[in-house]
Order: C-alpha cells, then sequence, then structure tokens
C-alpha cells in the first residue's frame, strides 16, 4: 500500500494528500470496461457494439497494410540482384524447383507464388518477384498492428508496433528485394494472431488455424519450424485440460480478432468434440499448410532419392548441417547479434519490448499468449545467436516481429491506454507518460533519417573494411548499411556492362557465384542467343570462343584482382570488368 493513501474498504481508498475518496485501481479497470462495453474478464475483447469494432479494426489493418505497402514498393529493387536474391529470381524465371544446395534453400511456397505472378508476363519478372516481398512485408506490418491492437485496445501500442517493425532496418531491406524472409514474419504474425484467438474463445478451428499458418510457413522457409514445438505444446495440454467452453455457454464474439470483420456468434460446441475437434483439426490444417514442402520431399523420395539423404536435404540442405545444428556460442556471435539488434532499432523499441515482456504478466493479457510468445522469441533469437554464417542477420526477421510486439504492450502501458486505461490512477503522472510517447515517436521519425546518415558516417571510419568485398559497381557501405534497396543497382548495372561488352554473340565468364545469376538473367531479358554465361573459366571453351570469332568478358569476383588466367594474349579491364585481348 501506498504510503500516501489509508485503504477504507474493498473497492476505495482515501488519498493521504488530497483527502478524497476514489476508486481503487481494480474498480477504475472494471469501470472503463463498463464504459467501452468491454466485458469484465481478462479477454479485453470488445462485446458492446462488436461489428463497430470489427470494422474499426479492419479499416485500422488495410490503412497500416496499404501505408506499408507504399513505402516499401517506392523503394523496391526491380531488377537483377546479388546473391540469394538473383538466385530466387533465376530460379523462378527459369523454372528451377529444387535449388542446387538442397531442398531446404528450395523454398517452394515463394517459388509457386513467384511462377503465378509473373505468368501473365504484365511487368518486369524480377520487379514482379521483388514485389512479394513488399507485399509480405506489408503483410507482416499489418498483422502486428491488428494483432497488438486486439492485445492490449491500444491504437499508440499498435501504431508503435507496426511502425518500430516497418521501420526496422533488416525487415525494411528484405522487404524491398527478392527474398523469403518477409513472408515468413507476414505467416509468424498471423500464428500470433490466431494464438491469441484461441486463447479467448478457445476454440479448436482457431488453433488449427495456427497450425495451418505454421504449415505454411514450413512451405516457405524451415526456419518456421522452430515454432512447431510450441504449437506442439499449447496444443497437447489444451486437450490434456479440456480447455474448451462449455455445452452451455454461448461463445463470445470475436469479431475484433480478425480484419475480416463481422459478428461471429455460432452454436455452442460440446468439450467432447472440442477434444475431438482439436485432436485431428490442429495437425491436418498443418499438413495440408506444409504441403508444398512435404510433398516436394515426398516427391524426391518417389523419384528414387535416399530417405535418409532427402530429409537431410529438406532439414539442412547441403552444406548448412554443422551451422545449423551448432550448440556454440561465440563472445563475437553475442556481440554482432546485440550489433544487429541495435542496427534494426535504434530506438525506444528494445527497452520498450523488455517493459512490455515484464508488463505482459496484466491480468488483460491471456497467460497462453504470453507464455506461447516468449517461448517463440527464445526460440528465433537463440537460433539466430548461434547460427554461424555470413548473412546471419537475415534470419533476425521473426525476433524482430516478435519483438515489435512485445514494444506495443509496453507503448500501451506507458501510455496507459486499452487494457492499461487507469482513469486517473496515481501512479505514473500524465505529464510523464505524454513525455514519454512523444520520445518513443521521435524516436520512430529519427530512425529513417539514421539510416540516410549511417553509410557515409560508416564510409569515412571505415568500419566495414572487414566484409567490404570489391564488387564489380557495388558500393558495399550502401548495399549492407541502406535499407531501401532501390539505392544500389549494382548488379544490374554490371549486367548492363558485361552484356554491352560482349554484343550480341560472346561469352561472358563469372567468377562470383553471387554474380551468377544476375548475369543470367540480364541475358535472358535481353534475349540474346548468342551470348553464353558460365561459371568461371574453362580455358578450352574460352579458347573455343575465341575460335570461333567471339568476345569475352570476364566478371571479376573482386574488381581490382580478377582470378581467371587469360589462355591466350591478356585481359583489359574496362571499368569494373576485363575483355580478353587474344594478342598476336
Amino acid at each position: 500500500m501506498s504510503p500516501h493513501s489509508i485503504r477504507i474498504r474493498r473497492g476505495e481508498y482515501r488519498s493521504a494528500t488530497s483527502g478524497q475518496l476514489r476508486p481503487s485501481r481494480d474498480r477504475r479497470i472494471e469501470r472503463f470496461r463498463e464504459n467501452e462495453r468491454v466485458p469484465s474478464d481478462s479477454s479485453g475483447s470488445c462485446a458492446g457494439d462488436r461489428r463497430e469494432c470489427s470494422i474499426r479494426l479492419a479499416w485500422g489493418w488495410i490503412v497500416v497494410f496499404l501505408a506499408a505497402l507504399v513505402l516499401y514498393g517506392a523503394t523496391l529493387n526491380t531488377g537483377p540482384q546479388w546473391q540469394d536474391s538473383g538466385r530466387h529470381i533465376w530460379r523462378i524465371v527459369s523454372g528451377q524447383l529444387v535449388h542446387p544446395l538442397g531442398l531446404a534453400l528450395s523454398h517452394p511456397l515463394h517459388y509457386w507464388i513467384g511462377r503465378a505472378v509473373i505468368a501473365p508476363d504484365l511487368w518486369e519478372p524480377a520487379a514482379a518477384i521483388s514485389m512479394i516481398s513488399a507485399v509480405a512485408g506489408a503483410l507482416a506490418v499489418a498483422n502486428v498492428y491488428g494483432c497488438t491492437l486486439s492485445l492490449t485496445r491500444s491504437r499508440f501500442g499498435a501504431a508503435v508496433a507496426a511502425g518500430g517493425l516497418a521501420f526496422a532496418h533488416t525487415f525494411w531491406q528484405m522487404s524491398t528485394r527478392t527474398e523469403t524472409y518477409t513472408l515468413t514474419a507476414a505467416l509468424l504474425s498471423g500464428e500470433c494472431w490466431m494464438l491469441l484467438r484461441f486463447a479467448r474463445t478457445r476454440r479448436p478451428r482457431d488453433l488449427a488455424g495456427a497450425f495451418f499458418l505454421n504449415g505454411l510457413g514450413l512451405a516457405n522457409h524451415p526456419l518456421a519450424l522452430l515454432t512447431t514445438p510450441v504449437l506442439a505444446v499449447v496444443w497437447f495440454f489444451s486437450i490434456r485440460r479440456s480447455a474448451f467452453q462449455p455445452e452451455t455457454e454461448t461463445p463470445r464474439s470475436t469479431a475484433t480478432d480478425a480484419p475480416s470483420g463481422g459478428v461471429m456468434d455460432e452454436p455452442s460446441v460440446s468439450p467432447a468434440f472440442s477434444r475431438s475437434a482439436l485432436l485431428w483439426l490442429a495437425p491436418i490444417a498443418w499438413l495440408v499448410g506444409s504441403l508444398p514442402y512435404t510433398g516436394l520431399t515426398l516427391r524426391e523420395i518417389m523419384r528414387g532419392g535416399a530417405p535418409s539423404a532427402v530429409l537431410h536435404s529438406a532439414l539442412f540442405g547441403k552444406s548448412f548441417a554443422r551451422a545449423v545444428l551448432n550448440t556454440h556460442v561465440t563472445w563475437g556471435g553475442v556481440v554482432r547479434w546485440g550489433e544487429f539488434l541495435i542496427l534494426n532499432f535504434p530506438n525506444l523499441l528494445l527497452p520498450l519490448a523488455l517493459f512490455g515482456l515484464i508488463r505482459s504478466r496484466h491480468r488483460g493479457i491471456p497467460a497462453l499468449v504470453r507464455r506461447a510468445w516468449t517461448a517463440a522469441l527464445a526460440c528465433h533469437a537463440l537460433f539466430v545467436l548461434r547460427y554461424d554464417i555470413v548473412d546471419q542477420y537475415t534470419f533476425l526477421l521473426p525476433t524482430c516481429a516478435l519483438l515489435a510486439m512485445f514494444a506495443g504492450i509496453g507503448a500501451a502501458r506507458i501510455g496507459e491506454t486499452g487494457i492499461f486505461h487507469t482513469d486517473g490512477a496515481p501512479g505514473m503522472p500524465l505529464l510523464r507518460r505524454r513525455f514519454l510517447a512523444a520520445a518513443v515517436v521521435l524516436s520512430l521519425s529519427w530512425t529513417p533519417a539514421l539510416y540516410a546518415f549511417l553509410p557515409g558516417f560508416a564510409r569515412s571510419r571505415d568500419l566495414l573494411k572487414k566484409v567490404v568485398r570489391g564488387k564489380p559497381y557495388r558500393d558495399d557501405y550502401v548495399y549492407l548499411l541502406t535499407p531501401w534497396s532501390c539505392a544500389d543497382r549494382s548488379a544490374a548495372v554490371m549486367a548492363r556492362k558485361a552484356l554491352d561488352s560482349v554484343g550480341d554473340a560472346g561469352l561472358i565468364v563469372v567468377e562470383d557465384s553471387m554474380a551468377l545469376d544476375a548475369v543470367r538473367y540480364a541475358a535472358y531479358r535481353s534475349r540474346r542467343t548468342g551470348v553464353e554465361v558460365i561459371h568461371k573459366g574453362d580455358p578450352r571453351r574460352i579458347l573455343a570462343e575465341l575460335e570461333r570469332g567471339g568476345r569475352v568478358v570476364l566478371v571479376p569476383h573482386h574488381a581490382d584482382q580478377p582470378q581467371t588466367p587469360a589462355p591466350r594474349g591478356r585481359w583489359r579491364r574496362e571499368g569494373d570488368l576485363y575483355v580478353l585481348e587474344p594478342g598476336a
């Protein structure tokens, strides 16, 4: 009890400073819920004008989705791209479903969506495929907004969560180039929303929806398997405890929990039927969602592949098993992981997320949601922490999405809105709340400006000297540190220069596998049937091209250090590329 107040009776206290009789905190929360037509249970769902609440949530979801889509669409890289992005584009355009490095890198859901969007041939294929990332990123941001709003009933908290994720460096970058991670984040945020619905309704179909989205996540990227055990635990204990609606109880509407809207009154479901439905619906939904991936795995086995080898390829690819199963955490890895988090949230989102983790024990937040979200966050964060590969940072997107939702809980508590509304409760003064809310908004607004300033600052201090690769026409400070990918067109420039140098017939030798598919795509789009693109230099193939009278162009791994020896004559540099001069 506060030393400044004296308890009078249950539900009231008298302030020692003002002498006024005031209702207790619990009574103020109850009164607020009554005024807002909110039930007095811990769900926080809107049970008054359900249709109006549903419409408001739907419109908010749509507005956030469109705003994020405009942001990512305006900053999209629409041409050939480096590394995995270029490989994804070329695989989709050329119809190569299985990745050369194994099934784990095939991403069949992303592949088939890509094949669908380029089928009408109405748009540049690279731009259309990259737009999948933008749409998926916008879906993830909108889902984070809707999920946080449904949980906290705080528009301020939901807006902070959505804005923090939308401006996060890696998330923005992956949303503006061809990648699979934003689709992973969109499906994960959908899983979290369905878990919230299940925690409030205990309907088997809601948990089945979470399992279905998790199966789709696996069909997109094996990273989704990290949250499968969390869902399995929820499924197991829900069956064990038979925590479903009683036969005589009328289910509450959950219209505010989904952007589709509508009043969802339906017949009550008996506990026996609920147990049976949950027992079968969830696994079946997961299998249906994962069919693009599990079906591909089964197809490879039926085509004669050894089951153990195919399963190994499906889980780890051909060369990533050691990194995936690594249990050793280095100090350097911890520092690098922390640097990536700070790069993604150079604002108040991380303190808010920590505060939200603490305040998630509030009675307005279902324990199932708190435990499941926390477990999912721990699984994803720890996986990235010990996953020692070059592009470790790209696997942070699920962690960023979960942190953003916890930050939304923290922001709702600071603003004392939604389920945290206390109607003038003693504790955090109004002026302090307004100051903190303004600081949060200001920190979000400076994030894009900081990213615009960062490449020049890092270049002036040579901060990336250990990771600069010297790739042709590429400024690594812009490529790595600028989240809007439209700022880097170096892959398109490199491919165009190579085609201009080789002419209508000739040979392009690409030393770097990370640049190979960008050149292949550009050659395919130029329809130069006389141009051949090969990886690394076979001296016999180069000599054969010279005998035929064609030109040979070299795209080096490092612009200043070509590695392919000239079988005849010498390499003459043209820009960052090299043309073979046969000599006498």
